[in-house]
């Protein structure tokens, strides 16, 4: 699959799902061109190259995709994150436990289980879901950030930082992301001029996300109130 559609910032603020998905590699979805009928996982990487103009328009066209084809594990991967994405909670879960009744090891499910677990609140089911994917693939930079994000949630703020540098060193460099999950990371350490400098390089690596913009702005107003 490639990133090709996601070059578009318009589209990105759109379909945040869609980077979320790809963000996942689900590299399983590729499949190479054939004169017969579209495999399904040929269909599952049209509609993410030209998909619908919102993330619950995409996901509706991808779960009707995976109820035709119910065997194709990336269009069951691919449905469980845009469930998850859209409040589907439930089905999410139900598409998982499918995917890795068939594949123990599949670490996009395990990825999404753990986001699932943390979601509603079962850390240690989280815990335990990442740590076996880590062990599987400790090379995948999500996983690491998956892992931080955990580690947020129970206010062990250094060792999600420590999460986050691991995800970096493997992507080679600093993502908007990560750079966002740092400014967090800072608050509730109560840093504030830190929290806003990794703000304003999130918004260097991608000017158009919101959330950062709001949070740097808050911590500017904040900083203002303390200056003596």
């Amino acid at each position: 699959m490639t990133s090709s559609s996601l070059q578009d910032p318009q589209r990105r603020r759109r379909l945040p799902a869609v980077a979320a998905l790809l963000a996942l590699g689900l590299s399983g979805c590729a499949a190479t061109p054939t004169s017969g009928p579209e495999s399904p996982e040929e269909r599952l990487q049209h509609l993410l190259e030209t998909s619908p103009t919102s993330t619950q328009e995409l996901s509706k066209a991808v779960r009707a995709l995976s109820l035709e084809s119910p065997d194709a594990i990336p269009v069951l991967v691919a449905d469980a994150a845009l469930s998850l994405e859209t409040g589907r909670t439930e089905r999410a879960a139900s598409l998982v436990q499918r995917v890795l009744a068939a594949q123990p090891d599949h670490v996009d499910a395990l990825l999404i289980a753990t986001r699932i677990s943390a979601r509603t609140g079962d850390l240690a089911g989280a815990h335990r879901r990442i740590d076996a994917a880590l062990r599987l693939r400790p090379d995948r930079p999500e996983l690491h950030e998956a892992q931080a994000a955990v580690l947020f949630v129970e206010e062990r703020l250094d060792e999600a930082s420590a999460a986050l540098d691991r995800a970096d060193a493997l992507r080679g460099g600093p993502s908007w992301r990560n750079e966002y999950h740092r400014g967090l990371i800072a608050e509730g350490q109560d840093d504030l001029t830190a929290a806003a400098r990794h703000y304003s390089r999130c918004l260097d690596l991608e000017a158009s996300f919101e959330p950062a913009m709001n949070r740097r702005r808050w911590v500017a107003a904040q900083l203002e109130t303390r200056t003596p």
